[in-house]
């Protein structure tokens, strides 16, 4: 199987001065265009996507274009010195949705009705884990955020009722940077899933609940933009979800002049 590598320019331009590490709500991406380079976006494509469907990973595209990214996919491959070497001319990672995370890896047992893509989670991990330790902003959605909290040490609950099928929910307990950006009431989104996270990995804390319980938020409160939404905020076109993808725009934005960046290895191991 042959997989695609997408690779996009970097924008001419230079970063706005006095601009500080961005964790909430502000101007928008079109008011800071002028003089603003745009940041360089990696994303985990689910195997099969690109050729089978190709639309969904054109919303992600599309959210992260919008907020003022210049997304790319990174190959699904196991060779750890090139996911690197990519990563590192990355300014942020974004984590999507997809396929059933392997329960192996967080000591559950395997639902026999489930094909897992154990080779894949390794990928994920992986960069989740590399960008984590480069001080990299990361954003995970859906499957994204589950992963994230895997990586933490968490666990999921296998399976969940009443939240598949795009039906829609409010959101309760909203706290820290989703809580900043999004308000900490009347906030509805979407469901798309049938798993979610149950004990929460040690580097993170809740953010958002629903109704019924779930967790729908999480972040890590110790770095400036580490955060997992259980919903598909690509498939929203309210301010508020706009706002999202601006506000990790402009921390990868902070990022790509860091010195966390800066001192990234610019070729891949031998």
């Amino acid at each position: 199987m042959i997989y695609t590598l997408f690779l996009l320019p970097r924008a001419p331009g230079s970063l706005a001065p006095g601009m500080g590490w961005v964790t909430q709500k502000g101007k928008t991406m079109s008011e800071q265009k002028a003089g603003l380079k745009k940041p360089r976006v990696a994303v985990i494509v689910p195997p099969g996507t690109i050729s089978c469907n190709g639309w969904r990973v054109a919303l992600y595209f599309r959210a992260l274009i919008r907020g003022g990214a210049l997304p790319f996919a990174l190959p699904l491959t196991q060779d750890e010195a090139l996911l690197r070497f990519l990563l590192s001319d990355a300014d942020g990672l974004l984590i999507t949705g997809g396929c059933d995370i392997d329960p192996f890896f967080y000591g559950a047992s395997p639902d026999p009705s489930v094909t897992y893509n154990s080779d894949f989670d390794r990928i994920g991990f992986f960069l989740c884990r590399s960008a984590i330790e480069m001080g990299m902003p990361v954003f995970g959605i859906c499957r994204g955020m589950q992963l994230m909290n895997v990586v933490s040490g968490g666990t999921l609950h296998l399976d969940i009722p009443g939240h598949k099928d795009g039906v829609t929910h409010p959101l309760k307990e909203l706290s820290g940077t989703l809580g900043r950006i999004l308000g900490t009431s009347g906030v509805i989104v979407n469901s798309f899933h049938h798993q979610a996270v149950d004990r929460i990995g040690s580097s993170y804390r809740v953010t958002a609940v629903s109704e019924d319980g779930f967790i729908e938020g999480i972040e890590d409160p110790d770095r400036p933009f580490v955060v997992g939404v259980q919903w598909h905020p690509e498939r929203m076109s309210d301010p508020g979800t706009l706002a999202l993808f601006e506000v990790f725009t402009r921390n990868c934005l902070q990022y790509a002049e860091s010195p966390y960046k800066q001192n990234q290895p610019l070729e891949a191991e031998q």
